[in-house]
């Protein structure tokens, strides 16, 4: 009968080995300690392996939020891992109208990013790709709409009123 490592099943003929909790390790194994909280991680604990580590189920956590992520889909992080949610709103880029992230083509503009399907105008939501557009009390306008709600008349020739200052004295 050959006796093998309780956790990585190599061959303990001939070679060092311990014994804990009625389980034989090889040296490698029987010195894991847990990256979360730098104990012992037990043959008869649930661990998660990761990175040629081994985590207490209850260590392993994202490292934005601190929710375990056993048994969860994640991504890699330097440091550790991140679920899903973190990764969405942390390390992906959002559209500025309705939050949710922009993975695929978006449009920048003034500093923020947006889905090409929300950048519209504030008044009449046309979309602004491929379409003048003006910025006005931190909303974008179409031309038209920025034209017929934004700017002030002429009361005697009816044309806006743009980039003229003036005052009566």
């Amino acid at each position: 009968m050959c006796i093998t490592c309780a956790l990585c099943d190599v061959s303990l003929t001939g070679q060092s080995s311990v014994k804990r909790e009625d389980a034989n390790l090889c040296i490698t194994c029987s010195s894991h300690k847990c990256p979360g909280c730098k104990r012992e991680v037990k043959p008869s604990q649930k661990k998660v392996e990761y990175n040629n580590e081994r985590w207490h189920d209850e260590c392993f956590t994202c490292l934005f939020c601190k929710h375990t992520i056993t048994c969860q889909p994640f991504f890699p992080s330097s440091g550790g891992a991140v679920c899903e949610r973190c990764h969405a709103k942390k390390l992906v880029d959002t559209c500025a109208v309705c939050d949710i992230p922009v993975e695929q083509e978006g449009f920048s503009f003034d500093g923020k990013l947006y889905h090409c399907s929300c950048f519209t105008c504030e008044r009449c939501d046309l979309s602004l790709i491929s379409r003048r557009f003006t910025p006005h009390d931190g909303h974008i306008y179409c031309t038209e709409c920025f034209l017929q709600h934004c700017v002030s008349m002429c009361e005697r020739c009816s044309k806006p009123l743009i980039g003229i200052r003036y005052s009566r004295t």
